[in-house]
């Protein structure tokens, strides 16, 4: 659980910065993350992107790692809540 809450904001960065074939790894693993942690709203949201980076040329948006991270942080507060009591 804080492998997943300290990785998530910094995995997304990398995406912005690594080459396509990193960027869609990290894509999927991050879906994969969220739906194990319960994030279902979350991994829905990286395997569209995972889709889009699959695509030739497909690249992400600034925009779309933004939302993302927003949507991370929301579920985040929660499962930080839990694990500190």
């Amino acid at each position: 659980m804080n492998l997943f809450l300290e990785d998530f904001p910094a995995s997304i960065g990398r995406i912005s910065s690594g080459g396509p074939e990193d960027q869609l790894r990290i894509a999927h693993g991050l879906k994969n993350s969220a739906l194990h942690m319960g994030a279902e709203k979350l991994s829905r949201r990286m395997g569209e992107l995972e889709d889009k980076l699959s695509r030739q040329g497909g690249q992400a948006a600034p925009g779309e790692l933004a939302e993302a991270l927003a949507e991370f942080e929301t579920f985040a507060g929660a499962l930080r809540e839990y694990a500190a009591a």
